[in-house]
């Protein structure tokens, strides 16, 4: 998008840090190797809030995570449609603002001991509305940005609570600083996550009156991704909760069980069953899906 805010970007970096974690609040038990490879059972808290009235535009939820053990802890994130911004914590102390891409392959994500995790999970359109520039460098990659991205080092919260009511407050005023958003691409995204993504690019053109050309320009320039691959994307994503109660017959709409296979290989780096095996131990989605 020429002509885009970048004053809070900083440099790339090649951290891995959680992005997709969210369930209204539970305790989700996690394998984690110590020693000599032995393994033994931690629990990491989580939380998350939705968003109110105006931002479901833009925010898919707002989310809190803590370790407070002296233990790293590692599990793997898969993809999932949405980027982020995520502020780490060392007690109080603010450590690291990251902004997370959207990711088209797993990534293992590392919390630090005794570290406490604020972020928001923002759907494609927040990138030019809200955070105002292109995402489409740092897909499958994370940027660091300034501590005094949205003064949130200025800010006083100690819950999730607190920091969804803080930072609707500052989204909603850079939204209304920056007027109003294109109602085609906000249509756009309403098309993608009600059809989850099973509706073809030339239904989609022909139902936005958009040439699928055109739509593909903005996908890539904004996001760094085809609006197919980002429909691929959606649609193995919906498959987790199926795969979490152990279903792994294509609910979506797959030419048939190869073809979901191979998607959801694409996108996970394994299998169906695979991932219903590790759900317990590796990837935190179908863990907290199974437990819904």
């Amino acid at each position: 998008m020429t002509g885009c805010k970048t004053s809070y970007l900083i440099k790339l970096v090649q951290k891995s840090l959680p992005f997709r974690l969210f369930l209204n609040r539970a305790l989700i038990y996690i394998k984690s190797k110590r020693g000599d490879n032995l393994e033994n059972l931690i629990s990491l808290s989580y939380k998350e809030l939705p968003p109110k009235g105006l931002l479901t535009d833009f925010v898919k939820c707002f989310w809190w995570a803590d370790n407070p053990t002296d233990i790293t802890e590692e599990f793997t994130i898969l993809p999932d449609g949405c980027f982020g911004v995520i502020f780490q914590f060392h007690g109080s102390q603010l450590q690291t603002v990251f902004l997370k891409g959207i990711w088209t392959k797993p990534f293992e994500i590392i919390i630090p001991p005794n570290s406490t995790f604020y972020a928001i999970r923002f759907k494609p359109l927040a990138a030019e509305s809200i955070l105002l520039f292109r995402i489409n460098e740092i897909v499958d990659q994370n940027m660091e940005l300034e501590e005094f991205f949205w003064e949130i080092n200025a800010l006083n919260f100690n819950d999730l609570n607190r920091f969804s009511d803080l930072l609707t407050a500052k989204i909603l005023s850079v939204y209304e600083a920056n007027g109003k958003v294109d109602e085609r691409k906000k249509k756009l995204f309403d098309i993608l996550f009600e059809t989850k993504g099973s509706l073809s690019v030339d239904n989609i053109s022909k139902s936005l009156f958009w040439s699928d050309r055109q739509i593909n320009r903005y996908f890539t320039h904004m996001f760094g991704l085809s609006l197919k691959s980002y429909c691929n994307i959606l649609k193995v994503y919906s498959s987790y909760s199926q795969i979490a109660r152990g279903d792994f017959y294509p609910e979506q709409d797959y030419y048939d069980q190869a073809h979901f296979i191979k998607n959801v290989r694409q996108y996970t780096g394994t299998n169906p069953k695979k991932l219903y095996a590790n759900k317990k131990d590796r990837f935190i989605q179908l863990a907290i899906l199974d437990k819904k």
